[in-house]
């Protein structure tokens, strides 16, 4: 017999290796679906490529959202998310999108470093499950 072992097809080999990434690009996956799903029924007309695209942006809009309101505060504090993560005032052509490979490498390594070896299960009080 074969075991049901699930192996995830992503943008991040490591996406098998820890249940934590695991379980968070399963909701992304899951909530771009739910959004393109409803997308379809308001649109028709659209293509399945324009479908998937302005749900990829909607999806990426949440990310961003959770990045900056959420997330930065708690890592940075609340203080020097407001000096140095300008609230967004628009689009602007003249501004370079892309991102420093310093930036990227310092992001990606806080990042691992935020992971937790072991992930503990907790009961409905918040305590450990064993």
């Amino acid at each position: 017999m074969v075991s049901p072992t699930l192996i995830l097809f992503t943008g991040d080999v490591r996406v098998n290796e820890q249940l934590a990434l695991t379980a968070t690009y399963t909701i992304f996956l899951r909530e771009h679906n739910h959004l393109a799903r409803e997308l379809k029924k308001l649109n028709p007309h659209w293509s399945g490529e324009t479908t998937y695209q302005e749900a990829r942006k909607i999806l990426g809009a949440f990310q961003q959202i959770i990045t900056y309101r959420d997330f930065a505060p708690l890592v940075i504090g609340d203080e020097a998310t407001m000096k140095y993560l300008s609230p967004y005032e628009g689009y602007d052509e003249s501004i370079d999108p892309g991102i420093a490979n310093v930036v990227s490498t310092a992001a990606f390594r806080f990042g691992h470093l935020m992971i937790n070896p072991k992930l503990f299960r907790l009961d409905e009080n918040d305590q450990e499950h064993p």
